[in-house]
C-alpha cells in the first residue's frame, strides 16, 4: 500500500493505493482518494496517518506473539490492508473530532487526554466486547489487553495531536 500522486490539469491529487492481482495481472486499486496534494499537505492528514501507522506497527511487533497465542485460529495469514487503512483514517478523524478539538476548545491537554482515553475505551470496547459476545475463541484476556491498549494509545495520540495543533498556532 502506498500513496500515489496523479496530476490532473494544474493540480496534483493524492490517492491511497494498493497493488492487487486481477485476471492474472497486477493492477493498482484506489482505496481512498485523499484530495488535492496542497490541501492534504496543509491539513497534516499524511503526518497523522504516518504516525498512526507507525504506532500500530510497533503494536504489531510487540503484541503479535500475544495475539497469535490468544487468537491464532482467528487471524488471517495476511491482513486486509485496505480495511485497516480505512479504519485508521476514520479513527484518526474521530480522534481529532472527539478528543483533540474539545481539548483545544477547552484550552488544556488534560481535557484532550481524558477525551482520548474515553474514545479509546468506547471504540476498542465496542470492538472487543462485541467479539467476546459473538465469536468462539475470543478471550477475556484479549479483551482486557486490547482495551487497555486502545485507551492508552488513543489518549497519547490525542495529546500529540493537541500539541501539534498548538505548535501550529491553533
Amino acid at each position: 500500500m502506498f500513496v500515489r500522486v496523479k496530476k490532473i490539469g494544474p493540480y496534483e491529487y493524492l490517492y491511497l493505493v494498493e497493488n492487487v492481482r486481477e485476471g492474472g495481472r497486477h493492477v493498482q486499486r484506489v482505496i481512498k482518494a485523499l484530495g488535492r496534494r496542497d490541501a492534504v499537505e496543509n491539513s497534516d492528514l499524511l503526518d497523522g496517518l504516518i504516525a498512526s501507522a507507525a504506532r500500530h506497527s510497533r503494536r504489531s511487533i510487540v503484541l503479535s506473539s500475544f495475539y497469535r497465542g490468544e487468537l491464532g485460529p482467528l487471524l488471517l495469514e495476511r491482513p486486509r490492508w485496505g480495511a485497516a487503512a480505512l479504519f485508521y483514517l476514520m479513527y484518526a478523524g474521530g480522534t481529532l473530532f472527539f478528543a483533540v478539538a474539545p481539548g483545544a476548545e477547552h484550552g488544556t491537554w488534560l481535557r484532550t487526554l481524558v477525551c482520548g482515553a474515553l474514545l479509546g475505551l468506547v471504540c476498542y470496547g465496542t470492538y472487543d466486547l462485541s467479539n467476546l459476545a459473538t465469536l468462539r475463541g475470543w478471550s477475556t484476556t484479549a479483551v482486557a489487553v486490547d482495551m487497555a491498549w486502545g485507551i492508552v494509545v488513543t489518549a497519547l495520540a490525542a495529546v500529540a495531536g493537541h500539541g501539534a495543533l498548538r505548535a501550529a498556532g491553533g
